[in-house]
């Protein structure tokens, strides 16, 4: 929850769309007033409230679908240097906390993306917290949503969906217990009779199978 004494700066986040400069600077005023009041009290977790308001104020602006126009406004005017692929949740994060932890701004902000992604399983941003235990167990969670998908695959439903690739060849599948190894070649149970020396392998069929030379045999 955000501290009593901020609560009627609230509103300008939740009506606020940018619309000019004096708003835009009123706005990361407010959110850098209240990161400032989450991180001067004691208590060991008063930073969520701060992350409540900067969720607050990201989700108006993907309803209102500027999230991406806002963000760049925010950098340009807090001289915020960025990259292409840099979220806005971070812009804003960046723009509005005194912190120097560059891991932890990335921490919340991952936090923060998991939060926004599951956004249609909870009510209260306090339920996400208390599911995954807290900001940093979301924040785990979003990195392995990001890394589990193989290069190419894609996700519907909860299910990773990659496309089915053929076997370049139709083999014979061998069990482990019909082989053996003798004077370092493989041999296949129980067509062995010609073990001694030969560099083939028997099938039950009587037909044989070159087997490959050992290096250094």
């Amino acid at each position: 929850m955000v501290p009593a004494r901020y609560e009627k700066r609230m509103p300008l986040l939740q009506e606020t769309i940018l619309l000019s400069d004096r708003q835009l600077r009123q706005t990361i005023a407010d959110l850098k007033a209240i990161e400032k009041a989450s991180f001067g009290s004691r208590r060991r977790f008063a930073f969520v409230a701060y992350l409540g308001a900067v969720y607050t104020f990201y989700e108006l602006l993907r309803r209102k679908r500027v999230a991406k126009s806002s963000a760049h406004r925010i950098a340009k005017r807090f001289g915020i240097r960025t990259q292409e692929r840099t979220h806005p949740i971070r812009i804003i994060i960046d723009a509005t906390s005194a912190a120097t932890d560059a891991k932890m701004k990335s921490r919340w902000t991952r936090a923060l993306r998991f939060a926004w992604r599951q956004r249609h399983q909870w009510n209260d941003l306090q339920e996400i917290w208390r599911e995954y235990h807290g900001p940093a167990g979301a924040a785990a969670r979003w990195s392995a949503l990001r890394s589990r998908l193989p290069l190419g695959s894609v996700e519907t439903g909860g299910k990773c969906l990659v496309p089915r690739i053929q076997l370049l060849a139709d083999v014979e599948p061998l069990k482990p217990d019909e082989l053996f190894v003798k004077d370092g070649r493989v041999f296949r149970r129980p067509d062995v009779s010609a073990a001694d020396n030969s560099n083939h392998v028997q099938t039950n069929e009587g037909a044989t199978r070159e087997m490959p030379q050992r290096k250094g045999v």
